[in-house]
């Protein structure tokens, strides 16, 4: 009967031991995964950050082409209402 509980014993401390370590090897897994999660937000936070002065960029010089093409035609439709004056 004590051999037996000994047995017991044994392989009670074997399976806590192997589930220990399996514990372990997923706790392991799981950080990596974590570390790597991470990792990939902040790559792709710094690439929305890098688009967003390009984008600024692009919508100023759209702006500015649209008041150029706003003060082009102001000064056309200026010359134009000065002959018509002029004429009549």
């Amino acid at each position: 009967m004590k051999e037996r509980q000994r047995w017991r014993a044994v392989e009670d401390a074997f399976l806590r031991a192997y589930v220990k370590q399996e514990l372990e090897e997923e706790h392991r897994a799981w950080a990596a995964s974590t570390k790597e999660a991470a990792w990939r937000l902040r790559r792709v936070e710094l690439q929305l950050e890098s688009k967003k002065p390009s984008q600024r960029k692009e919508k100023m010089e759209e702006i500015e082409s649209k008041i150029k093409a706003l003060g082009e035609e102001q000064r056309f439709l200026l010359t134009e209402l000065k002959q018509n004056t002029r004429n009549n």
